[in-house]
């Protein structure tokens, strides 16, 4: 049925087919959750026989939702009967934010490209989202924290500490945002000293609370090598690995998740493994199941999917967790 309904759905605008579908995922969530599940043979990963541990949870599948799709937590607590056993909500930027101007999310052959612009509706509306959910104890929630674009990079450590001050006690895991090639200049916050003084001011709010660190696929091997062998000095718990391939497109700097990702993110996923004992969150270019085999083979502790969804469909989660499941 989804190659059928892909080619109908894909004649449509991108963030507006995204949009409908959150909105059609809340609703059925509310009501008709079991739709959902029919939808994604969830109950099929439920008979899997391997659990996943992460950060003291036993989850039932190494997949999970990568930040970005749900910015403002409006699905989170319906995604586990999609197939997902954890998601990462955001990015949250501390003051709600427009993003950059439409069109900024294009469709190409297995990839996007997106310059969004960390469109969201603040730390506190997501906060008083969180509020009001039961999230069950078989799923991972994990917050990714971004930096509103008009701050100056001076008051960065203290505006993601203020943002994770807001939304510390509804994550199992936080996730520093310093690697989006859609806010300008952001990335220039991937240095040891900018990240000293992010992860100190954020483990002054909070030193019980996990906090990860998201890395672009493009750094340098002896800066990544810094990260991995002062993580702990520093304060980071883990590392998601990685963000989306910085490019252009029509004038537009953003960047391309899918296909363009798989080898860079696998390659960045052995070298951290080799380095570092930390829990790695493997994302970038897992677009069927052969690649997720892969991830689990190089070490990564769970997979992220976004784009592999959008393209492989609402049973793709079922069937990375069956390949990880039989390996």
């Amino acid at each position: 049925m989804w190659n059928f309904l892909k080619p109908l759905i894909f004649s449509f605008d991108a963030e507006k087919v995204h949009d409908f579908s959150l909105k059609s995922i809340e609703s059925l969530g509310a009501f008709r959750p079991q739709v959902l599940e029919w939808i994604s043979g969830q109950a099929k990963i439920s008979e899997l026989s391997q659990d996943v541990s992460f950060l003291g949870k036993t989850l039932k599948s190494p997949v999970g939702l990568a930040a970005g799709f749900d910015k403002n937590a409006k699905i989170l607590p319906y995604l586990i009967h999609l197939g997902f056993s954890s998601a990462e909500i955001g990015s949250v930027t501390l003051r709600p934010q427009g993003g950059n101007p439409k069109p900024r999310l294009f469709r190409g052959d297995q990839r996007l490209f997106n310059f969004m612009g960390f469109n969201n509706e603040g730390a506190e509306a997501v906060a008083r989202r969180f509020s009001g959910y039961q999230i069950s104890k078989n799923f991972s929630v994990g917050i990714n924290i971004g930096l509103n674009k008009d701050t100056p990079h001076e008051k960065a450590a203290e505006e993601y500490a203020e943002s994770f001050d807001i939304l510390k006690s509804f994550g199992d895991y936080f996730v520093v945002n310093v690697s989006s090639p859609n806010t300008p200049g952001l990335r220039s916050l991937q240095q040891l000293n900018s990240i000293e003084k992010i992860f100190s001011s954020m483990k002054k709010v909070s030193s019980s609370q996990r906090i990860f660190l998201k890395l672009a696929p493009e750094l340098e091997e002896n800066v990544l090598s810094e990260f991995f062998s002062r993580a702990s000095e520093l304060g980071i718990d883990g590392f998601v690995l990685t963000n989306t391939l910085g490019g252009n497109r029509e004038g537009r700097n953003g960047g391309w998740s899918g296909a363009p990702l798989s080898e860079l993110s696998c390659s960045l996923l052995a070298f951290a493994r080799s380095r570092t004992s930390l829990p790695l969150i493997s994302v970038g270019g897992i677009m069927d199941a052969a690649e997720a085999v892969k991830r689990k083979k190089l070490g990564a502790n769970l997979i992220q999917i976004y784009t592999g969804w959008i393209f492989g469909g609402p049973r793709f989660p079922l069937q990375l967790a069956q390949a990880w499941n039989e390996l």
